[in-house]
């Protein structure tokens, strides 16, 4: 399975088709039918319903020529059919658009993430995706890998987050060595290990448009350690919130931003950060007087303690409980 086979069977399963006559149902396709016909800003979000509803809303959206954001979000479909193969018939023809978010989405069917490639591999102006909480299997992080891979001209936001690929991780994170435009990445709560994290960091060093990551969430722990090999100097901000960082991560993760003049803001909340730390934190201070902010909320170590290593002018970069 590789990256250009991306391609849809062109015999594929025509879905059956019958009107509804349901009031409820005619309901939510007249609160639907105005902005999916003819909106930039297309949303669909905290819907339960049937596959006939489900195609007539791809049907409104098929007249859509103007759209340039779609948003589906916490939408339940129920029907044994493939439900993002139907949509990606209808926006892979949108060539306005530039947002695609996907959000807690569930009983979707098979072929999810050939399903975004097909759309992404026609819709060449997307700036920004998000793929947030959708029951992706592993053989779809090489089809998001792709996406990465492909897409280097336009794509410049791409988060994935509540999303588990397991052993196929890798395959995923390759799509990024290609992408050198991308700007920002947002990789929340995906079981990134320290393995794995340094290798993204190997993936994204030679990114010079990155200005912001955020990896928050995952089990990264000394993975921080990769800094050192990779200290990523156009980073502007830096998110690792809840990574089981420690006094020793930390430590490592400060030397290998220490000589970054881009970063303006660190966030390290919710960590396992003691008093410990504080001589690493005003060591890094002394050389590097370039980062703003310093996040370190929820951690085991207090301001009070802190302003015996730091002067005024650091102390107040750091943001504690």
């Amino acid at each position: 399975m590789g990256c250009g086979n991306t391609r849809v069977n062109a015999k594929e399963e025509k879905i059956p088709y019958s009107k509804t006559n349901n009031k409820k149902d005619e309901s939510i396709l007249k609160k639907f039918e105005a902005s999916s016909k003819s909106s930039t800003i297309v949303e669909w979000k905290n819907l339960t319903i049937d596959q006939v509803i489900y195609l007539d809303l791809l049907s409104y959206l098929s007249e859509n020529n103007q759209i340039k954001s779609f948003i589906f979000k916490n939408v339940d479909i129920s029907g044994d059919f493939d439900k993002l193969i139907e949509l990606a018939k209808i926006l892979m023809h949108k060539e306005n658009l530039k947002n695609l978010e996907f959000h807690s989405l569930s009983n979707l069917g098979n072929k999810k993430g050939k399903s975004i490639a097909k759309i992404m591999k026609h819709c060449k102006n997307v700036e920004r995706i998000v793929i947030d909480n959708i029951d992706l299997e592993e053989e779809d992080a090489e089809f998001i890998g792709c996406i990465l891979k492909n897409f280097t001209e336009s794509l410049v936001y791409f988060q994935i987050s509540l999303v588990f690929f397991g052993r196929q991780m890798r395959n995923f994170l390759d799509g990024l060595y290609s992408n050198n435009e991308i700007q920002e990445i947002v990789l929340n709560k995906i079981n990134l290990t320290e393995d794995y994290f340094i290798f993204l960091l190997e993936a994204v060093s030679t990114n010079k448009c990155l200005i912001r990551l955020d990896v928050s969430n995952n089990p990264i722990k000394e993975g921080a350690r990769g800094f050192i090999d990779y200290p990523l100097r156009n980073l502007k901000t830096l998110q690792m919130n809840n990574c089981d960082i420690d006094d020793n991560n930390l430590s490592v993760l400060l030397k290998g931003l220490y000589n970054n003049r881009c970063l303006r803001i660190l966030e390290i909340n919710q960590n396992q950060i003691t008093a410990d730390a504080c001589n690493d934190i005003a060591l890094f201070f002394q050389g590097n007087d370039y980062l703003e902010t310093i996040y370190m909320l929820n951690n085991k170590i207090k301001k009070d303690v802190l302003c015996d290593y730091l002067n005024s002018d650091n102390l107040s970069k750091v943001v504690l409980d």
